[in-house]
């Protein structure tokens, strides 16, 4: 995850509850400021003991990202969407989005269109009907620290980046969010 050139300052959530499949999908609209006016080059060079890695984010927003399905990334700017190139490191857990020269605004929105991991999602639990006191409907519940939230949505997955936020959650009736 890199916080270097981009910060996100809003999070929209637009997510569906499906009970039958232990999963949430829909997408999250990321409100993301550059640091600077310009688009940085962020290049640098990160160094540790043993060697030198670089660090060419550039025109790139890198997210923390694990198990997530990323269907599509989206660029929306005066209510026109634009689809933009990314690519999923599963060994790195992250999703880095390449800018455009579009990007350059004060304020740029990013949407992405995804679905959590029935499995390994380690921000969700899911109790069946059977395992709730009631014994009358399912249950699900969320807990990001201290980094499960990356499981949950594409985002800046560091007590070092805060933002505030809105939701809009769909679960099937009788139930409620």
């Amino acid at each position: 995850m890199s916080f270097n050139g981009y910060r996100i300052v809003h999070t929209h959530f637009d997510l569906n509850v499906d009970f039958d499949s232990n999963i949430l999908y829909g997408y999250v609209q990321l409100d993301v400021k550059p640091l600077s006016n310009e688009l940085c080059d962020c290049s640098s060079t990160i160094k540790t003991e043993n060697k030198e890695i670089p660090n060419n984010y550039g025109n790139q927003v890198v997210l923390d990202s694990r198990h997530l399905n990323i269907k599509k990334v989206l660029l929306k700017s005066n209510d026109i969407e634009k689809s933009l190139s990314f690519q999923v490191d599963i060994e790195r857990e992250s999703l880095t989005i390449e800018m455009n020269d579009e990007s350059k605004d004060s304020t740029i929105s990013i949407i992405i269109h995804y679905s959590t991991s029935n499995t390994k999602c380690s921000a969700l639990q899911w109790l069946t009907k059977e395992q709730t006191a009631d014994r009358q409907y399912p249950y699900m519940f969320s807990q990001c620290q201290a980094i499960h939230a990356r499981s949950l949505y594409p985002c800046q997955d560091t007590p070092g980046v805060k933002s505030t936020f809105t939701a809009k959650v769909k679960c099937p009736k009788p139930l409620t969010v």
